[in-house]
């Protein structure tokens, strides 16, 4: 009996390691791409890494409005990193801190945000900006199921 008991949690083991602990939310990249453009603060995604989403627009308390656009790049361990581009698609001036974080995790720090002054019209990209505390998974990976799970969120501090 207790030759079983081993047996099986090197098996479960076995499988975590292999697959890491993500599930499976998500059967196509197009249902987490939809889920991510409708209106709130999660993070527009594309359907593939190195692949820029479709720009969601971003209302600010001080009346202006950005576009934000996201490129993933990776999942290491629960962090998830993305290039992140702000553009000010509205008729004044933007100054606001903005970064990525999660429903669970309300808080920027330095290496998960970028400070956006922008003229209108203009656009400012920040690479790998962390949203953390996803999903885990073991190593390095490209595959975007785990970070699509974490539905990362932008927000602004002005």
């Amino acid at each position: 009996m207790k030759s079983v008991f081993v047996f099986s949690l090197i098996s479960a083991l076995m499988m975590v390691l292999a697959g890491g602990c993500a599930s499976k939310k998500y059967k196509t990249p197009a249902e987490w791409v939809a889920e991510s453009m409708v209106p709130g603060n999660q993070l527009p995604l594309g359907s593939k890494a190195e692949e820029w989403s479709s720009p969601k627009n971003f209302a600010l308390s001080q009346g202006g409005m950005i576009a934000v656009q996201s490129q993933y790049v990776k999942h290491h361990g629960s962090t998830c990193h993305f290039n992140v581009k702000f553009t000010n698609v509205g008729d004044k001036f933007v100054d606001a801190l903005s970064g990525l974080t999660t429903q669970e995790r309300v808080n920027i720090f330095h290496h998960n945000s970028g400070k956006v002054k922008l003229e209108p019209g203009k656009s400012v990209a920040y690479d790998d900006l962390e949203a953390r505390e996803c999903p885990i998974r073991f190593g390095t990976t490209t595959d975007m199921d785990g970070c699509a799970e974490c539905k990362a969120w932008v927000v602004f501090a002005q």
